[in-house]
């Protein structure tokens, strides 16, 4: 049977299979023939997403399969009934493909080349894909071919390849592919063919379409192609803003020294994109010479580009690449440009003085200059190059920058001495840990806290050493100590806590207090039976300073050794003397801050009426605060006979609190609530209640929140609780009438918002 090529693609489309003889359709053994879902080998996929590293001007199409399938039918499962074509098929399917129809041909000849395992196979394969460029193929075949060839074509397919693609340089639909293909092969003739394209559009407008010759400018600037530069050069003046600047980037691709030529004289063009087209591409020639040595020909271009361009975004590039190609001999730019008033000009020289204080370009008179800019008095400067020395590396035993920074200290000026501070931070070392700590003692506001952040993030050997000596010295100042105190604790280091639990015990109060805020940075776990040691005998000045530190060590213990560390407290607790209340409220609240269950009862203790009031109040306010829901039943029983109408509030605060989270079901969450909203006396509580309640999104909470729409002081909070509790997940009852019923009554809000809302779901729920 000889069917004609659009009926062997019809009866693969429409699936009329049996209409087709067998050597259209592969064999369970036919490579690559791949398995269905089924099992089934050699079943075909209609057009999907591309693949992995598709671009997404492939002409695999994403949309092949439509209008294709059976109606009512899966897409897999109609793609399983079809069967593949072997490779013969495909080659003669392919010659009529279009977009939009099953890329199955395309696959097949696709994965013959991905599945080939030698150059002489590919080669073959590259012969078949040459005969779909030819004439009479469909559009997107052809671009199929020209992106296959690029990816697969053997060496030795080379010169038919070539003299293939080359007559489509020219073609409006093809050239973007066959230039895509052309780009990456290293034939004579393939860049004379590139170079021919560019000199028949100088020779005649109209002789080839814009698109392929951007392309083909495109492609020799990125081949390097010395020899086009004259060709190339024709087309700077161009009328074509894209071409012209096309031109432009190809000529700086080329950069040798006839592209360069071009460029200079092409940023004298009225043209004001070919103008800026040309310094641009003057600007990344010279930051390719800088890079590679060529600093005098890098620093004339950044020079030209400089003067020329006062009032152009360009001038602050051109700008730093003076600087860094001729460093010595721009001194004086330099100084000038770090005072400038031109913001751009100012960051422009601010951004290269790193490189030039320990780059390549710190020559020795530079660094003598910048060094002596450190000692005058301008600080505009001095605040430029500390900025800039924040941000390096510190060059090994440089004393000099390192005297410099620290001289600036003592600058006049503000500005400079937080700066020298910052940088310090960056070059600092143990030697200037005494003088920070004094300054750092001495100084208020934004100096003192820029000294002590230095402080805690100074680097190197020997920082903590010289902290603790300094805090352990009796003849340092008791300020001083406690400034090493408080950065040990911020450092964070091994030698930290022993050094703080001595001086906590100091004569000095302000060196003790200062070791015990110290502790909450620096205590571990293992440090407990110490704070809880110093807690019995702390005075009320520092006990404040102690629970501080050890709640911030509760809050920060590992959640699953909280009951383990909670038990000593809470022996602690009810071993305390009734006259030490002050202490029994701190072991109160840092076991409400570990919220170990196991550990209540000590807290249930402290509400006894035998203990002192501040400590059944801070028992009151510690379940007030707890985590679990385990106290829940305390809290309700407080909420009624607590012995002070606030202690109750507080109580009830806490047991609304844990109600609306608890993970009960919504039946036991709203009798919860109405037994909280029976105990609630003023309308601050009614509307939490009301709050928890909108969160329950069943019928129940509205038939216990409706009533309240009735009562003007928490009208607004009924109406924002039904509304959240009626949205998505909303459990309807069987009478939906209730429901419309409240919403009905929302809609006369004198909330706008509410009223829209509620008109909203009343369309939702089909009133």
């Amino acid at each position: 049977m000889n069917l004609s090529k659009p009926a062997l693609m019809t009866a693969l489309l429409c699936g009329t299979t049996t209409l087709l003889p067998p050597k259209y359709f592969a064999r369970a053994d036919d490579a690559p023939a791949q398995s269905n879902a089924n099992g089934n080998a050699g079943a075909i996929r209609l057009a999907q997403a591309p693949r992995a590293g598709e671009d997404p001007g492939d002409i695999l199409a994403p949309n092949a399969q439509a209008n294709t399938q059976p109606a009512g039918q899966p897409k897999a499962a109609q793609n399983a009934l079809l069967p593949r074509p072997t490779l013969q098929a495909a080659w003669a399917l392919a010659r009529t493909y279009e977009f939009g129809q099953s890329r199955a041909p395309l696959d097949v000849i696709w994965d013959a080349l991905r599945l080939s395992k030698s150059d002489a196979e590919r080669l073959t394969l590259s012969r078949n894909l040459v005969t779909l460029l030819e004439p009479g193929t469909g559009t997107e075949a052809r671009r199929f071919a020209c992106r296959m060839l690029k990816a697969y074509a053997p060496p030795a397919a080379v010169p038919f390849v070539v003299t293939a693609l080359v007559p489509l340089l020219r073609d409006a639909q093809l050239n973007t592919y066959a230039r895509y293909a052309l780009e990456s092969i290293e034939s004579p003739t393939a860049l004379e063919a590139l170079r021919q394209v560019v000199k028949d559009a100088a020779r005649q407008a109209d002789a080839v379409p814009p698109s392929a010759l951007i392309g083909c400018i495109t492609t020799l600037g990125l081949r390097r192609d010395t020899a086009s530069v004259a060709d190339i050069s024709a087309f700077v003046p161009h009328a074509e803003p894209n071409v012209a600047v096309a031109a432009i980037v190809a000529l700086r691709q080329i950069g040798d020294k006839a592209a360069t030529e071009v460029l200079l004289k092409a940023s004298e063009s009225k043209n004001l994109a070919v103008q800026n087209a040309a310094f641009d591409a003057l600007l990344r020639l010279a930051e390719v010479a800088r890079r590679n040595g060529r600093s005098e020909e890098a620093g004339r271009l950044f020079q030209m580009v400089y003067t020329v361009n006062t009032d152009s975004p360009l001038r602050p590039a051109a700008l730093r690449g003076v600087l860094l190609s001729q460093p010595d001999k721009a001194i004086g730019l330099l100084h000038g440009s770090l005072m400038s008033s031109n913001v751009d000009v100012r960051a422009a020289a601010q951004g290269a003085l790193p490189l030039l204080i320990t780059g390549p370009g710190a020559t020795p008179t530079l660094r003598t200059t910048l060094l002596g800019w450190m000692r005058d008095n301008n600080s505009g400067v001095q605040s430029a190059l500390l900025t800039a020395l924040a941000q390096v590396e510190p060059v090994a035993n440089d004393r000099a920058w390192r005297d410099a920074i620290t001289s600036a200290l003592n600058s006049p000026d503000e500005v400079v001495r937080l700066d020298a501070l910052n940088t310090l931070a960056v070059w600092g070392n143990a030697t200037h840990v005494p003088a920070l700590v004094r300054l750092a003692a001495s100084s208020t506001g934004a100096q003192k806290s820029a000294a002590q952040s230095t402080l805690e993030r100074l680097r190197g050997a020997g920082i903590e050493t010289a902290l603790s000596t300094l805090s352990e010295t009796r003849a340092t100042p008791a300020p001083e100590r406690a400034i090493a105190l408080r950065t040990l604790g911020a450092r964070r280091s091994g030698v930290a806590v022993p050094v703080l639990l001595r001086a906590a015990r100091d004569k000095d109060e302000s060196v003790r207090v200062a070791s015990l805020l110290a502790l909450g940075d620096a205590a571990r776990d293992t440090d407990w039976p110490a704070l809880l040691g110093l807690l019995r005998i702390a005075g009320d000045r520092e006990r404040p300073a102690l629970e501080r530190s050890m709640l911030a060590l509760a809050n920060r213990s590992d959640v699953a050794q909280r009951p383990q560390l909670a038990a000593p407290i809470a022996v602690a607790l009810r071993n305390t003397p009734h006259k030490d209340g002050a202490v029994s409220v701190v072991l109160l609240r840092v076991l409400g801050a570990l919220g170990a269950d196991a550990t209540l009862d000590a807290v249930r203790a402290a509400l006894a009426p035998t203990q002192p009031a501040d400590v059944r109040e801070g028992a009151l306010r510690t379940l007030a605060e707890w985590k679990s829901p385990a106290v829940l039943s305390d809290l309700l029983g407080l909420a009624k006979s607590a012995e002070k109408p606030a202690w109750q509030l507080l109580a009830l605060r806490g047991a609304i609190r844990l109600i609306g989270a608890s993970k009960e079901n919504d039946q036991v969450k709203v009798a919860r609530l109405q037994n909280a909203m029976t105990l609630a006396q003023r309308s601050d509580e009614k509307k939490l209640v009301l709050a928890e309640a909108g969160k329950v999104g069943s019928s129940l909470a509205l038939q216990f929140v409706a009533p309240y729409l009735e009562q003007a002081e928490v009208q607004a909070e009924a109406e924002a609780a039904i509304v959240a509790m009626m949205g998505s997940g909303y459990k309807r009852s069987p009478e939906a009438a209730s429901e419309r019923e409240a919403l009905s009554r929302i809609l006369q809000s004198k909330n706008e918002r509410m009223r829209k809302e509620a008109a909203d779901l009343l369309k939702k729920f089909g009133a």
